[in-house]
């Protein structure tokens, strides 16, 4: 026999074994990712996003756009609107965004979200109505809630009775919480309410992970939500969630301006929803970056000066940051007028004030080594001083 014919004859069976292996192995992984495409976001270490949405006949009550990275295990939420004014195409007119909500059919309703966050990534959605949410509240043994003063009202020939304090509520009373109507109530405070109720939501569900993570309360919970997630990605998800670091969660708002279509109240996004999708990709690298992860999500409370004749320049600019989840705690006049816009960090956190800066377009970054011991002793981590080059949104070129 030839020897060199045996050696080639096991070569090529060699190969045949390695091909086979091969295309297993892709045919594995492509049924995985098929069966479970939320385990394959987390095995690539990708970013995780689900369309939060609580609704009751009348239609949505919250709806939440939730974004973790999977391999810094960060999130943020952010808070939509019901009323958030978009283009609805099926109905050729500008409508409330929650108009296409359809439980039956909700890829209309997560391809509006999607674009006006400006993500091609479409979200995995769960949608649970209020009965639900209940159960899921008793289920993880209430939500905590900090309540500013307490809650008596009659409302459906029923009272509604919370005290104030750190209150946890099971799932009769957190419902009713949610769905509560105050005449005297403007909307800042019902965003309040809702934030408050979304973190409380979601902090108890990651402590109760694994009465989550049980299968017959998957299959549960399965059966009583509306989700694109079949019950392998639904328990890969609250394993996923139980991950989180909640002491740095994130929460942002959607800001614009309310104006009537129609004599429908609509609410428009600050800067045609520009100001909203570049708030979001901010928040997705501040979300992937593994540096400072122990400091608190935006934690900047920022001071506006405006250094320029323009009246009302510094509350335009608030509403900038403050669409962005930073807290302006003041606005007021410079001293004098300024050329050039400045960003100067008071807290030692010179990367916080380049965050900022960039936010504006400026890189006239100066740190604690120019504030006098007078801006020492003010409670403020960021201090803005808007110059002339400043046209109301970016830092431009002064030639």
């Amino acid at each position: 026999m030839d020897i060199r014919s045996v050696f080639s004859s096991k070569g090529d069976k060699l190969i045949y074994i390695l091909i086979v292996f091969v295309l297993i192995s892709g045919v594995y992984f492509y049924v995985e990712g098929r069966v479970n495409p939320v385990n394959d976001i987390v095995k690539r270490e990708m970013d995780l996003p689900v369309l939060l949405v609580i609704y009751d006949k009348s239609g949505p009550l919250i709806i939440s756009y939730y974004m973790q990275n999977t391999h810094t295990k960060r999130g943020a939420f952010f808070d939509i609107p019901a009323n958030t004014a978009a283009t609805i195409r099926s109905l050729k007119r500008i409508d409330r965004i929650d108009t296409v909500f359809n439980t039956r059919s909700p890829g209309e309703f997560v391809q509006q979200v999607s674009q006006l966050m400006g993500l091609e990534q479409a979200p995995f959605y769960i949608f649970i109505d209020i009965q639900n949410l209940a159960f899921l509240v008793d289920l993880i043994r209430g939500v905590e809630i900090f309540i500013t003063s307490p809650i008596v009202r009659v409302q459906d020939e029923e009272m509604l009775s919370i005290p104030s304090g750190s209150v946890l509520l099971d799932g009769a009373k957190a419902s009713e919480y949610l769905m509560l109507s105050e005449d005297h109530e403007n909307n800042t405070r019902w965003l309040d309410r809702r934030q408050r109720f979304v973190t409380a939501l979601i902090r108890r569900m990651v402590a109760q992970v694994g009465i989550l993570s049980h299968p017959k309360v998957i299959e549960q919970l399965h059966r009583r939500v509306t989700t694109d997630m079949n019950e392998d990605s639904l328990l890969t998800f609250f394993k996923a969630l139980s991950l989180l670091d909640t002491e740095n969660m994130g929460y942002q708002r959607l800001v614009g301006s309310v104006r009537l279509v129609e004599s429908v109240p609509l609410l428009f996004p600050n800067y045609e929803g520009q100001l909203l999708q570049e708030t979001v990709r901010q928040t997705l690298a501040t979300l992937a970056s593994t540096e400072n992860a122990g400091i608190a999500f935006l934690p900047s409370k920022i001071e506006i000066q405006n250094g320029t004749p323009r009246n009302g320049l510094g509350s335009r600019t608030a509403q900038i940051f403050t669409s962005m989840g930073y807290d302006v705690v003041s606005v007021r006049n410079a001293a004098e007028v300024s050329a050039y816009t400045v960003v100067i960090d008071l807290s030692g956190n010179l990367e916080a004030a380049q965050k900022i800066a960039e936010i504006i377009r400026t890189n006239r970054v100066y740190s604690l080594a120019l504030a006098n011991e007078e801006d020492l002793n003010v409670a403020v981590d960021v201090r803005i001083i808007l110059g002339n080059d400043f046209d109301g949104r970016y830092v431009q070129q002064i030639n």
